[in-house]
């Protein structure tokens, strides 16, 4: 199975508005990596190659990128989800 892992920052005021978004569909991600303050989750974003946050990546079980989403886009986000099963 696939799983979603969310890169995040604590002043993020967009990922804040994601987890309510994934809150309120009843969607939890796998991961939730916090790059302003973990070290290996920065170190996981820059070889992501992550710009931005929230950033939502759909990995394969052999942590393959399948897919991803910056920012708040709700559709966007919803069909990365339905990828997932």
């Amino acid at each position: 199975m696939m799983k979603i892992i969310k890169f995040v920052q604590p002043s993020c005021a967009p990922c804040r508005m994601v987890d309510g978004f994934l809150s309120h569909l009843g969607l939890a991600v796998d991961e939730t990596l916090d790059i302003a303050v973990d070290e290996s989750a920065f170190n996981l974003s820059q070889h992501f190659g992550v710009k931005s946050t929230p950033t939502l990546i759909l990995l394969k079980d052999n942590g393959e990128e399948v897919d991803r989403v910056s920012g708040l886009n709700q559709e966007a986000i919803k069909e990365l989800f339905a990828k997932r099963k």
